[in-house]
């Protein structure tokens, strides 16, 4: 059952106007193309009504859960109650500061901005630091949430400073040395929303840096799978101990349930073939996870974010 009341609805409505959806289908804002319907979708224009907005759901008993561009993400078939908040279509602002000492430069983004604009502006101004992010297809807030990464990089890297709104829509900035970053995570307060981020990026020589962006891209797509997906599952439980590896030396490559798929391409993929449900995918995951502890004695970790009820009333 909805949490959102009908004075809620109006509410949301006069605050947001045409930018609240209410049963929205989460299948539309994830790349895996799959999760039940939100109460409430919220795309914010701004702090001050993101403040606001976090406010009032706060007064009125509402939960709410801010969501970046949906690419890595698994949202359960029940949908998610109370408010979805997500800042991507406007908070894209990006303020480039002065040239400093050493050949270092700046970068001001809010959280909304896509992180391959963030790389293209990289690339454009040869700015050294943002090519492993090439190909990973969030935005600046969920990446930094989730200290997105490859083999090339991590967001802890380059990442300067972070600003997030608390649950009392008060500003707080930390500096990237004061936050104990983690492989695919990092301890954000509880109930807040990072709304921008600041990069210290390297200048260097342009033809080179495209060059290198280049080779990385190309390698990226050879390795991995093009259909509808979240990108890699699991965290890889060592450098030298790939999640894909595992899963695939459990001979799992290729095994179905309903529509969602193991890749075969890289097995630390799981594919949506078509009309996959969460259910589907959550039933491949807890068969990765038994093979691979049975046969390695290795416990897996989700590096998807896994949001939202079985079911919905």
């Amino acid at each position: 059952m909805s949490l959102i009341s009908a004075d809620d609805r109006s509410w949301l409505r006069q605050l947001l106007g045409a930018r609240v959806r209410f049963d929205e289908p989460m299948r539309r804002h994830t790349t895996f193309r799959i999760g039940g319907p939100a109460d409430a979708y919220a795309m914010v224009a701004g702090l001050d009504e993101l403040g606001l907005l976090v406010k009032g759901a706060n007064q009125r008993g509402l939960p709410w859960t801010a969501v970046g561009n949906g690419s890595n993400l698994l949202v359960r078939d029940g949908g998610v109650r109370g408010i979805v908040i997500n800042l991507g279509p406007y908070m894209r602002t990006v303020v480039v500061g002065a040239d400093e000492p050493a050949g270092t430069v700046t970068v001001k983004a809010q959280a909304g901005l896509a992180l391959p604009a963030l790389c293209r502006l990289a690339l454009a101004n040869g700015w050294d630091g943002m090519n492993f992010a090439l190909g990973i297809p969030g935005n600046v807030g969920g990446a930094i949430y989730m200290n997105a990464g490859s083999a090339g990089g991590c967001m802890a890297e380059v990442v300067h400073e972070v600003t997030l709104l608390d649950r009392q829509a008060q500003r707080l900035t930390m500096a990237a040395g004061n936050i104990a970053w983690d492989y695919r995570r990092a301890p954000w307060p509880e109930d807040s929303i990072i709304v921008e981020g600041t990069f210290k990026l390297q200048m260097t020589n342009k033809e080179n840096l495209k060059r290198a962006a280049r080779q990385w891209v190309l390698a990226r797509k050879r390795r991995q799978p093009a259909a509808a997906s979240a990108g890699c599952f699991f965290k890889n439980p060592s450098p030298q101990t790939p999640a894909g590896r595992l899963i695939e030396q459990a001979g799992l490559k290729g095994k179905c349930i309903g529509q969602a798929e193991i890749s075969c391409e890289h097995a630390n993929f799981i594919l949506n073939r078509g009309g996959a449900s969460a259910d589907d995918v959550l039933a491949l995951k807890r068969l990765i996870e038994t093979t691979v502890a049975e046969r390695f004695g290795v416990e897996l970790e989700p590096e998807v974010v896994i949001l939202g009820e079985e079911r919905h009333a």
